[in-house]
């Protein structure tokens, strides 16, 4: 190889590594500066303790209470509907008129049959008046031929008589007894004839009081308070009855206040109920005993307060679910029977539960974190297990503690270790606070502060979020 080259390639190995040095010293970061930086405004916010209740929540749908399909009980051409599709009617009111003519002329009918029959009984309790008379007849007759008989026959023993004058009183004799018992089976038989005409009677008055049921069911009335539907027939038309609740539906009615609600309780939720009353954090519900509240579709919350009133007494083997169900007054506001409804239940004795406003939580890879200022003025990251709302506030169950500050304006400007500058405020959200003052711990105390029961409040439909 010629000298030049080598020259040339020593030369330039030199100049390539020189270059590189260059640019690493070039693209190096400077010197750190030590210069601290100005503390970032927040705002923050104690956390607050307070006593409440949990909740769980189900879907279900209002059911009415009280559901009649009218019918008729009488058959007759339909002369009337009185009522208007769609209102409201009250227990009594007239719903529809079926011609009475008919069922007028039975009644009259009857009624005629029964003075028939009341006729023959005081006939025959005349026939009876002059048997009488005539067994008492027959009484005196048969006395006085036994004295004469009893007379005759003593003189007759004595020989003071003939034995044909005693003949003649022992016929005497037999003929009154003849007469008595002749007279005695016509008292028995005109005692006969009043029981048969009074038997006549009988049916004849159940027969007018069948005719006057008859002539009342021509007019078909509400057999309960509330909102009528739809009539399947119309004037003119020929209704037929039918046993035993086989004739036509002509319309339906269902009750409008109270309502029921019904819902599944999941086998989960079941389980753990059972578990909250042995541990003795949770009573045993009794019927007509246990709260319970719904809103539906359109309302926010659970503006509708009631109570659990019935239970199924098994799980669905089907579904896994325990049907149960709630009874609400709901006054002068009419809740339509089909709505669909959420309902919570509480499920656990009041209890301390630490709270603090949604604002103040932040997600990292599925795991929530609050960011807590210590005494430092120091940002510190906290990993919490969230629960359910209560009183607008999102319920802790891990990872805070009463005393705690955390962050809930400006949690976006900071991180984990930052230097703060914190203007303490009132938790964000906080229902309780803005309806009636309610005590909170705050960073002074430890000992959680009594407060009020919670009540449901407008805006706590929101479950917890999951946990991971």
């Amino acid at each position: 190889m010629h000298p030049d080259w080598r020259w040339a390639m020593r030369y330039g190995s030199r100049q390539f590594w020189l270059v590189g040095i260059l640019i690493w010293v070039g693209c190096s970061p400077g010197p750190v500066t030590t210069k601290n930086k100005a503390p970032i405004p927040v705002e923050v916010s104690p956390v607050i303790v307070r006593e409440a209740t949990d909740y769980a929540e189900f879907t279900g749908r209002t059911i009415a209470q009280e559901t009649v399909e009218v019918r008729a009980r009488i058959s007759g051409y339909l002369q009337e509907v009185v009522f208007q599709e769609g209102q409201k009617v009250k227990e009594g009111d007239l719903l529809y008129k079926i011609d009475q003519r008919p069922y007028q002329v039975a009644l009259e009918q009857a009624q005629s049959r029964v003075v028939e029959a009341e006729s023959q009984i005081q006939s025959a309790i005349s026939q009876k008046l002059q048997r009488a008379a005539e067994e008492e007849r027959r009484q005196a007759e048969l006395i006085l031929a036994q004295k004469s008989y009893d007379r005759t026959k003593s003189l007759a023993d004595q020989g003071a008589s003939t034995a044909n004058a005693r003949d003649t009183a022992e016929a005497n004799l037999s003929t009154a007894k003849s007469g008595l018992t002749a007279a005695q089976a016509d008292m028995e038989f005109s005692l006969s004839m009043i029981a048969t005409a009074e038997a006549s009677a009988n049916t004849a008055r159940s027969a007018v009081d069948s005719a006057k049921l008859n002539l009342e069911y021509t007019e078909l009335r509400a057999p309960i308070s509330g909102r009528i539907g739809k009539t399947s027939v119309t004037r003119g038309n020929l209704i037929q009855s039918g046993d035993l609740g086989s004739g036509p539906v002509l319309t339906t009615i269902v009750s409008i206040n109270p309502i029921y609600v019904e819902f599944d309780v999941d086998e989960g939720t079941v389980l753990k109920v059972h578990h909250l009353i042995r541990d003795g954090k949770a009573d045993r519900a009794v019927a007509g005993s246990a709260p319970v509240s719904f809103g539906l579709a359109d309302e926010q919350g659970f503006p509708h307060e009631g109570l659990m009133t019935f239970a199924e007494n098994r799980l669905s083997a089907t579904t896994g679910t325990l049907r149960v169900r709630g009874t609400f007054d709901t006054g002068d506001n009419e809740i339509l029977p089909g709505l669909f409804a959420r309902v919570r239940v509480p499920i656990g004795k009041p209890h301390q539960v630490a709270l603090i406003s949604d604002r103040a939580v932040i997600s990292d890879l599925g795991e929530k974190i609050v960011y807590v200022v210590n005494d430092k003025h120091e940002v510190v990251p906290r990993p919490v297990k969230l629960g359910q709302m209560h009183f607008g506030l999102r319920a802790v169950e891990e990872g805070l503690k009463s005393g705690d500050r955390v962050i809930v304006n400006g949690v976006q400007r900071v991180a984990p270790g930052a230097v703060v500058e914190e203007k303490e405020v009132a938790m964000p959200g906080d229902k309780a606070a803005a309806t009636s003052p309610v005590p909170a711990v705050t960073p002074a105390t430890a000992t959680p502060a009594p407060a009020k029961a919670e009540t449901p409040a407008q805006g706590d439909a929101q479950p917890a979020p999951p946990q991971k």
